[in-house]
């Protein structure tokens, strides 16, 4: 299976909270601990820069995007006003580089006529904050204000399918529905069922009830004549079904998941490892996910060491943690060996 696309190492400075942070050795599934503000969220916003990055307006777009979904929680792109906090405080520049791209964003004063003239070509005069980039070599510059002011467009061509990012609160049905939408074009509703029946045994179908202005989720249950609300049976079902769909939605791509344990008890947190470590093999995703929780992380671990699931190789622990003595970030990789040894020991972990 091709898996070039996949992310290897990456070098993250002066990105929100990171001076300097490298990765490396990323596998196909990946979970990051670690405990409130040591970055995790940031390293996912990190990620999904790169892969999203193909020129000057898919960069703008994505960072508008992260900006939005993070500061207002809307995820339609409306014109409201917002800072441009993806750089560390007291800094003006920032670099994110992997294998594939390096992206480098200053923030200046003046601009250039002819470095502008890459973006816009008008007689506009632009006050302000000026965006300098270079993107594997091709450098430009964005008047700051039409990054966090405008409203989010995207060309047909600008658009990228299969990199997608999970949220760490409920899916609208409007944003499970084009996650769904991937599961109908492949022909997949019974694998999909089938795969609810092992979450939760009384689901039989799940079924999209389009309305005039919008899609609503319904599931027939056994031994029940009328379909119930997906919304009426509780947060967790929701979030399984966003997630098991947005891999298929980025097959070939890359999966980014905020919190994965929200909503979802922790008794069901195997069964969602397994079916994560299965779809994303099938589905040539590369998934990384957030956790604050310590069952989540051993319910990942379990699966890792599932004999019978081949799918479970290609995966690791990231523990993300505070270096109080150098007041900066740092990260661990944990092997499924190292990770089991210092659960049963009770090591620390999840930075504490």
């Amino acid at each position: 299976m091709n898996n070039k696309h996949f992310i290897k190492n990456i070098i993250v400075e002066n990105y929100k909270c990171f001076d300097y942070l490298k990765v490396e050795k990323l596998e196909r599934v990946n979970l990051i601990g670690g405990v409130n503000n040591v970055g995790k969220s940031a390293f996912l916003e990190a990620l999904e820069i790169t892969q999203k990055t193909r020129d000057k307006f898919t960069l703008m777009n994505t960072i508008r995007e992260i900006l939005f979904r993070r500061q207002t929680g809307n995820f339609d792109g409306r014109n409201i006003n917002k800072e441009f906090d993806i750089i560390t405080y007291d800094e003006s520049k920032l670099k994110l580089a992997t294998s594939n791209i390096k992206i480098n964003i200053n923030i200046v004063l003046d601009f250039d006529k002819e470095k502008l003239n890459l973006f816009e070509k008008d007689d506009e005069i632009y006050l302000g904050e000026i965006i300098e980039y270079e993107i594997n070599g091709e450098i430009g510059q964005i008047p700051l204000n039409r990054i966090i002011n405008r409203r989010i467009i995207y060309r047909e061509d600008q658009i990228i399918n299969n990199i997608n990012y999970v949220h760490s609160s409920r899916l609208n049905e409007d944003e499970l529905s084009s996650f769904y939408g991937s599961i109908v074009d492949r022909g997949m509703m019974l694998e999909i069922n089938n795969m609810l029946t092992i979450f939760d045994k009384r689901i039989d179908s799940l079924i999209n009830r389009p309305s005039k202005n919008l899609n609503i989720f319904k599931l027939i249950l056994k031994n029940k004549k009328q379909p119930v609300l997906l919304s009426s049976m509780g947060e967790g079902l929701n979030r399984y079904i966003s997630i098991i769909c947005a891999i298929w939605a980025s097959q070939n791509g890359q999966l980014f998941i905020d919190e994965i344990e929200n909503g979802i008890h922790y008794t069901k947190y195997e069964k969602l490892w397994e079916i994560i470590f299965k779809t994303s093999n099938e589905a040539n995703c590369q998934v990384f996910a957030t956790t604050h929780s310590k069952e989540c992380i051993e319910a990942f671990n379990k699966v890792q060491y599932k004999k019978n699931l081949k799918e479970s190789k290609n995966t690791a622990y990231f523990e993300f943690a505070m270096d109080v003595r150098k007041n900066s970030i740092f990260v661990t990789k944990r092997d499924k060996a190292q990770l089991k040894y210092d659960l049963e020991n009770d090591m620390r972990f999840r930075g504490e």
